[in-house]
């Protein structure tokens, strides 16, 4: 009966863990399910479909971006901003200088991996996963 309560206990403690470290990274932005599909060759989609190209997407907590890297590769960045998280200040591209700026509190983050440019914000915008196959980009978390 103790050996129960043993792994019980070492259940407990690997599974504090991991939401001890989920918590340490959360950056106060909101999860939201994001599960999509765009067919990039369609007029609509037209803004993604040459090397450099970004558009906004619905989905996420205040929208997606969706920057094309090179022909297979596109990177999709939540719009929500992580600095002041609680504000709601949604991010858009600076078509000027390819970067992506908060307009709330004037915080750049890089197109090409989300990462802060230049602060107040600390953290970088929130990545979704991608996958391009046949004209078809996935975006997923």
């Amino acid at each position: 009966m103790k050996g129960i309560w043993f792994i019980f206990g070492l259940l407990f403690l690997s599974l504090a863990s991991v939401k001890c470290s989920k918590t340490e990274d959360n950056t106060g932005v909101p999860v939201v399910r994001v599960n999509r599909q765009i067919q990039v060759n369609l007029p609509a989609n037209f803004n993604i479909q040459a090397i450099g190209g970004y558009d906004y997407y619905s989905g996420g907590s205040r929208g997606i971006i969706i920057y094309r890297l090179d022909n297979d590769q596109f990177h999709a960045y939540e719009r929500h901003s992580t600095y002041q998280p609680e504000n709601g200040c949604a991010v858009e591209v600076d078509s000027l200088s390819i970067d992506i700026i908060d307009p709330c509190s004037d915080s750049r983050y890089s197109i090409i991996d989300g990462t802060v440019i230049q602060g107040p914000a600390v953290n970088a915008l929130r990545r979704y996963q991608t996958s391009y196959e046949n004209g078809i980009l996935r975006v997923w978390n």
